[in-house]
């Protein structure tokens, strides 16, 4: 492939963000000057001295609302984050209409995801349970549900894509 051009359009976007769970109300926030950052809704901030973050809304306008993408057993199966990469492809794949590929055009479609780490969530809470329960009580579904390559392979199955898929950290 030396010497050969390889040309990439992007022709979607997607978000899942602390400024919305959605690429125009994201965008709009932003030229708004809006911050991301507010209290911590995700957990008991009681005995910690930060009580701020940039998160993902869980609640009210522009919150994540995994059911738009998952249905509630998939939920189960996935961290977080792989519910957000699902959420920001879906997005960006319905944006591009890429629902209209053909087969030639799929097998070349790509799906490259980066995350700094995945899976926190989901080990947090398998710990307590391996520590209280025992390790029999731990879901066949915990591996899975924290590699980070499982993004970009959760993603490719759904769309049909069928050319490279990989994963960075």
């Amino acid at each position: 492939m030396q010497g050969m051009k390889r040309r990439v359009a992007v022709t979607g976007m997607g978000v899942v963000s602390p400024l919305g769970c959605d690429f125009e109300l994201m965008w709009k926030n932003l030229l708004d000057c809006k911050s991301g950052i507010k209290l911590i809704e995700q957990f008991d901030t009681t005995d910690i001295g930060v009580k701020i973050a940039a998160s993902v809304p869980v609640s009210g306008d522009g919150a994540f609302d995994p059911d738009l993408y998952l249905s509630y057993p998939e939920q189960r199966r996935v961290d977080t984050f792989i519910m957000y990469a699902i959420a920001a492809a879906q997005q960006a794949a319905d944006m591009a209409l890429f629902s209209q590929l053909d087969e030639e055009q799929k097998k070349r479609a790509a799906v490259i995801v980066g995350s700094g780490i995945g899976g926190l969530n989901r080990i947090f809470d398998t710990s307590f349970i391996f520590r209280d329960e025992g390790a029999r009580k731990i879901s066949p579904f915990f591996i899975p549900s924290i590699l980070i390559n499982m993004a970009a392979g959760h993603i490719s199955i759904r769309h049909g894509f069928k050319g490279e898929s990989s994963s960075m950290v």
